[in-house]
């Protein structure tokens, strides 16, 4: 039987459907290099098809980039984020919410690339489109103000960071619930920037109310759970409860060790902090 055009069109969109949906799963699940290796396929399919410069093209660049992000794959990342950008940019318009999206997603790489300035620059670009185009009390505009103040805070700037985390915070709470995944990661930011602060009584049950969450909807073993439950970890040992602390600190690497790998950032940082945990309980001795 002779394919038509239209028919190779909808097989086109079904494959593509598939792929990016279970790849979604993938990445949801922290299962990265499945992810992966689904996303390149979408991201060829696409490629041959539809051109390197549609807008579809554009998303599966997005997407393959944000799990590469996650593994650790920085400059692959940072190059498939830049296409993405300059393909929606062009096609969609500098003010697009997708185009904001893109340079959300650059701005996160380049923060890990500690090129804070540019990457704060980004952020604010997005902030200010994601406002106007669909409000400020929108989701996406929460998320865009939790990135923005993660910046802040790492620059420093913890009275500048406190109020977006803020606003963040009530913005997912509002919209999308006090236990959905992305009010966690709001509430674990908000902590973040308490704590240094010094008000630790105050970060902590932000802390755990994040832990909660994330265990429930996302995991025991889930990368994010990893970050709850080091941070909750590092509070308990600046109050000085080892004994509590060292438990955590080997459940988040005992995580990391198994969905991110030996060589993550991440797995190296948790190393760190528990061979000090370690060290001071010992001392103590």
């Amino acid at each position: 039987m002779t394919e038509t055009a239209e028919t190779l069109g909808i097989e086109h969109k079904a494959v593509r459907f598939v792929l990016n949906q279970a790849a979604g799963y993938l990445w949801h699940r922290a299962e990265l290099a499945s992810a992966v290796a689904l996303m390149e396929r979408a991201l060829a399919i696409d490629e041959a098809r539809l051109g390197p410069v549609h807008s579809d093209t554009a998303t599966s660049l997005n997407n393959l980039a944000n799990v590469l992000h996650d593994q650790g794959d920085l400059n692959r990342a940072r190059t498939l984020h830049e296409r993405a950008l300059a393909i929606r940019q062009d096609r969609l318009g500098a003010d697009d919410p997708l185009t904001a999206r893109s340079l959300s997603n650059l701005a996160l790489v380049l923060h890990d690339q500690s090129d804070l300035d540019r990457a704060r620059h980004l952020l604010e670009r997005a902030l200010a489109i994601f406002e106007t185009r669909l409000g400020v009390d929108h989701p996406d505009t929460a998320t865009s103000l939790d990135n923005l103040a993660a910046m802040l805070y790492d620059q420093g700037d913890l009275d500048a960071a406190r109020p977006l985390f803020e606003r963040a915070l009530a913005i997912h709470e509002a919209h999308l619930g006090a236990d959905h995944p992305d009010t966690a990661t709001s509430l674990n930011n908000l902590a973040s920037v308490v704590h240094v602060q010094g008000d630790l009584d105050a970060a902590r049950p932000l802390f755990e109310r994040a832990l909660a969450i994330r265990e429930a909807r996302l995991g025991a073993d889930h990368p994010d759970t990893a970050t709850s439950l080091n941070n909750l970890a590092e509070l308990l040992r600046v109050q000085g409860d080892l004994d509590a602390a060292r438990p955590l600190f080997e459940r988040a690497l005992a995580i990391r060790e198994a969905r991110l790998g030996a060589d993550h950032p991440d797995t190296a940082r948790s190393q760190e902090q528990l061979a000090a945990t370690v060290a001071a309980l010992e001392n103590r001795q």
